[in-house]
């Protein structure tokens, strides 16, 4: 799908690139709210196993991000970003301990979503890294 965007400006903020640190890096869709899913993904992915328990220690980095989302007030954090990397590639349950089930029209993520997760990240973050010990 093309997005067609008539402001030049608006289209080269839409994709940002986002560090995610001893992991790689990441390209985040502004307008879509979501992980690209390019070559940089794809080497995420290849690494995944070996880089997992990093990656779940990578929830608790609360360095702001130029990534935007729906149903958030202000820029992701890269522990954000690093969690909902891990929900996309994992089946695991979600680990966040509430019932969010009120969305916005065309947003992928639950209102209060990335509140929860900013409230309970440490707890998330033990959760995350537990599941994927076992799994």
């Amino acid at each position: 799908m093309i997005n067609v965007v008539d402001n030049s400006e608006a289209f080269s903020d839409s994709i940002v690139v986002v560090s995610i640190p001893n992991i790689g890096i990441l390209k985040w869709n502004n307008i879509t709210s979501k992980i690209e899913k390019d070559d940089l993904y794809r080497d995420v992915l290849s690494h995944f196993e070996e880089n997992k328990l990093l990656l779940a220690e990578g929830i608790n980095d609360v360095s702001e991000t130029q990534a935007i989302a729906c149903g958030r007030k202000g820029k992701l954090l890269v522990g954000d970003l690093v969690f909902l990397l891990i929900m996309d590639i994992t089946n695991m349950p979600n680990p966040i301990q509430s019932q969010l089930d009120v969305y916005e029209m065309g947003c992928p993520y639950p209102v209060s979503y990335f509140e929860v997760i900013t409230k309970d990240r440490l707890g998330i973050s033990t959760r995350v890294k537990a599941y994927l010990q076992e799994h």
